[in-house]
């Protein structure tokens, strides 16, 4: 993915993190959503999405350390937005 370019790498990995999050396999969804939210500095949605999705695969497996601060960083990054605002849920 990364020959297409980073912003193609950056969403394929929040595609198939996502997925694997979905598809109730946290522990392999997490090295794809952290590569998309390390490199979606100049994309906020995604970042969001990637960093909630993060939170969600931390929380599955019981880190919830590592869930909180990737909730806190998905609301700081779009507080108003759909997963800002479900990430400011999982929080309280």
């Amino acid at each position: 993915m990364e020959i297409m370019g980073p912003d193609y790498s950056a969403s394929g990995n929040l595609v198939l993190g996502t997925a694997k999050m979905l598809a109730g396999q946290p522990l392999e969804a997490i090295p794809y959503l952290q590569k998309a939210y390390t490199t979606s500095a100049n994309a906020p949605v995604r970042k969001t999405i990637a960093a909630f999705y993060l939170g969600e695969a931390f929380s599955a497996l019981g880190k919830s350390g590592e869930s909180r601060e990737a909730y806190q960083n998905a609301n700081k990054t779009l507080p108003n937005s759909k997963f800002g605002l479900r990430a400011l849920e999982r929080l309280n």
